[in-house]
């Protein structure tokens, strides 16, 4: 009896699991059309343009201790405020609506509202 339900249990998984390596037969044929974009162009691939490697202090100097990971944060940190000003206080409660809701194909698409700074929806 046992020996039955192990049999009508082995032949159930392996009916629903297709052919052996035809999951990454499919994934291998989808990267080959998509891998190309997962690159830099071949004349950018060694251009880091004005970029440093993030370890690399703006005077050359390379982190090598948590104190030095600390203040080379801190400069980014500077940088980056420069760039694009501060960062906006966290809201408490931000305003958030739900404007509309449609279903299709057994999923759910919703457009919704959010506040994401002090008077920006």
């Amino acid at each position: 009896m046992i020996r039955s339900l192990l049999v009508i249990l082995l032949v159930s998984a392996l009916a629903g699991a297709g052919a052996p390596g035809q999951g990454l037969t499919r994934a291998k044929e989808i990267w080959e059309k998509i891998g190309h974009l997962f690159a830099p162009p071949a004349d950018l691939k060694d251009d880091l343009g004005t970029f440093r490697p993030v370890l690399q202090f703006e005077d050359g100097r390379t982190v090598r201790t948590a104190a030095g990971w600390q203040e080379r944060r801190q400069e980014l940190l500077r940088k980056w405020h420069g760039l694009l000003g501060l960062w906006p206080p966290l809201l408490e409660k931000p305003y958030a609506q739900e404007q509309w809701r449609d279903t299709v194909e057994g999923f759910v698409r919703r457009r919704i509202e959010l506040e994401i700074a002090p008077g920006r929806k």
